[in-house]
């Protein structure tokens, strides 16, 4: 179920995780985590409370439709990890809950369901159990928050309604369902102008229907090229002990750092060649080897490709008269200090 919008679910669970300078030393970072964090039960500020509430639309397709769901969220503690609650739940029971525990974490998933006819409104609630003290200040909370809180949910026997845009017949329905801070969006696969959706996606980013990484877009950035080339300038400006710094913070944090580096390759760079398809014996040859760029290409779908001359190879002058070069992805090459 996840595998059909990841992307963007990934998109969704890092989008705020840290801010530029992307370490932890840095200032605006002192307050990370911005999207989705559900606090501990007992947490005093009232701005962040410890649960929140989606509710959507099914239209039945099948007398007894069911729901599964996964809940995913970063729990951040000495170091930030994903976690993933899957559940599943009958709308015809009316309601029901579903208690989890994941590392020092626990809580529900709550729902309830009323069907009329085809129709049928769902509400899920999502209750972070885990307990602090109310004295508590915020920084001492979030290793017991839900952070970058979101759910997938998928219909089997049944579709998702669009609130933005619901199909014909269903505007009460529609009408019907009241979000704060998380809003259901339709997600996957979809034909265009399409109103309804097996997959459901809610958010605490506001999102339209079927959101998706734009294809020029080299990693789960909602806004595609701008953000890249921000993320490039970013990158650029840090010295070599923040960049270490960075990539220390969080496996995700050095693979943006990673492609941004490399969205900023050009002519004259250094790089160490990793190819990934091993399409044939050259390619295990040259792994790992050092080479210095001599072009950059975009082909028409906007994927990129470096054009090197290896550092060992006696025939690299001639190549390069000639004007010839070896072309690799641009995630098959690795920049050199």
């Amino acid at each position: 179920m996840i595998e059909s919008v990841r992307e963007i679910a990934d998109a969704v669970l890092y989008e705020g995780f840290l801010l530029f300078p992307y370490h932890r030393g840095a200032l605006k970072n002192q307050m990370p985590y911005q999207f989705g964090v559900v606090m501990p039960s007992g947490y005093a500020d009232p701005s962040e409370p410890s649960a929140f509430r989606t509710e959507f639309g099914l239209i039945c397709q099948d007398v007894a439709p069911r729901i599964f769901g996964v809940l995913r969220f970063l729990e951040a503690g000495e170091e930030t990890v994903e976690r993933e609650v899957s559940f599943e739940f009958d709308p015809a029971s009316g309601r029901g809950e579903h208690r989890f525990a994941c590392g020092a974490l626990q809580g529900i998933i709550a729902f309830e369901a009323e069907r009329r006819g085809t129709h049928v409104w769902i509400a899920l609630d999502v209750r972070n159990e885990t307990r602090v003290s109310p004295a508590a200040d915020r920084n001492a909370a979030l290793p017991k928050a839900l952070v970058s809180a979101h759910l997938v949910l998928e219909a089997r026997g049944g579709t998702f309604i669009s609130l933005i845009d619901p199909p014909q017949g269903a505007a009460d329905l529609a009408a019907r369902c009241t979000n704060e801070r998380f809003f259901p969006v339709l997600a996957g696969p979809a034909d265009e102008g399409s109103q309804t959706s097996p997959t459901l996606l809610a958010s605490p980013i506001v999102l339209y229907d079927f959101p998706k990484v734009a294809q020029a877009s080299r990693g789960p950035n909602f806004d595609a090229s701008e953000i890249d080339e921000l993320l490039s300038l970013s990158v650029a400006a840090l010295g070599d002990e923040e960049r270490a710094q960075a990539r220390a913070t969080h496996p995700e944090v050095a693979r943006m750092v990673d492609r941004a580096e490399m969205r900023a390759i050009a002519p004259g760079w250094r790089v160490r060649v990793r190819p990934r398809g091993r399409a044939d014996v050259w390619d295990g040859i040259v792994d790992g080897k050092t080479a210095r760029v001599v072009d950059v290409k975009t082909d028409v779908d906007g994927k990129q490709y470096v054009g090197v001359l290896f550092d060992d190879d006696p025939a690299s002058e001639m190549h390069e008269w000639y004007g010839r070069s070896f072309f690799y992805g641009i995630d098959e090459v690795e920049p050199l200090k």
